[in-house]
């Protein structure tokens, strides 16, 4: 994989002036948010302001690129008629145990197409009915889908304050490498445990495509944190499904706490055997008594 903060350090000099802008997408954003940086959080800038501390910043002399590049980027704000101008709030981060849930990067997009092509060994369990049967021409029409989907997000995620509430996570390694190795996230269902898009029980999922980060009890880490965070944003009640040959993620949900509600037999054809449909519902009080088993700060 590229090292796209080592890619964008070229870019710099001594000084950390920025000597020429990248054309990579990926190391821009990484470019934009180290100059976004140097700006403070809360603080009114007029459109001047901001050119004068841009030009101390580049060698080059095209500011209004990168004034530009910041809005459309959303690493700055600004007012329609261009009169103030201002930072965001530092995203926002959950730091639990080893593990750090954050929101999603366009950084990102390069691993989760890895994940989706060429290290799928993770689509063996989450959803694989999705996956079967499909034509090299229909995962090729998916990928592309899937690909615009993630730049959305990515915007998206952007603009988000750091009090605006999240669905999902994307899940990295809290040991000062910050390597990204999965997502946690959550969806509605209604009544007959049935997908909805919207105003139902809120469903949460995980998926670690990354290997090496399994048997590390990072998934349990990343389902603690981010259930609590449900629970604090005001989720009275929360579910999680899987199918019966799913093992490990039955175990996991088994051990946080979660006691089984609903079972739809041989609803889910799997590498041509019939498996059972499973919803769980968190019982709060074993889930609490599981987070009594982390270090306590």
């Amino acid at each position: 994989m590229k090292d796209y903060n080592k890619m964008a350090d070229h870019y710099f000099d001594q000084a950390g002036i920025l000597k020429q802008y990248p054309s990579k997408k990926p190391v821009r954003e990484i470019v934009l948010q180290r100059i976004a940086g140097r700006f403070e959080p809360g603080k009114d800038y007029t459109e001047k302001e901001i050119n004068q501390m841009l030009k101390e910043q580049l060698a080059f002399s095209d500011v209004a690129l990168i004034r530009r590049e910041l809005i459309d980027y959303a690493f700055l704000n600004r007012e329609r008629d261009g009169s103030r101008y201002w930072k965001k709030e530092p995203p926002m981060e959950i730091h639990f145990q080893d593990i750090i849930l954050r929101d999603f990067l366009e950084s990102d997009i390069e691993k989760r197409i890895l994940w989706e092509t060429e290290e799928t060994e993770w689509q063996l369990w989450d959803a694989p009915w999705e996956y079967e049967g499909l034509t090299e021409a229909a995962r090729a029409e998916e990928l592309n889908r899937y690909v615009a989907g993630l730049k959305a997000a990515a915007l998206r995620c952007r603009a988000l304050s750091e009090t605006d509430p999240r669905s999902s996570f994307q899940i990295a390694l809290g040991d000062g490498t910050g390597r990204y190795i999965g997502w946690c996230n959550s969806y509605d269902i209604d009544e007959t445990f049935t997908y909805t898009p919207g105003d139902g029980l809120c469903t949460v999922g995980i998926d670690i495509p990354d290997m090496t980060a399994r048997g590390k009890g990072y998934s349990y880490q990343a389902l603690y944190a981010f259930i609590s965070y449900l629970m604090e944003s005001g989720e009275e009640a929360v579910y999680l499904q899987t199918w019966s040959g799913n093992e490990r993620m039955v175990h996991i949900a088994a051990k946080l706490g979660f006691e089984l509600c609903c079972r739809k037999e041989g609803i889910r054809l799997v590498r041509g055997r019939l498996y059972d449909g499973l919803t769980f519902h968190l019982n709060p009080e074993k889930f609490h008594a599981f987070g009594l088993r982390f270090p306590q700060p």
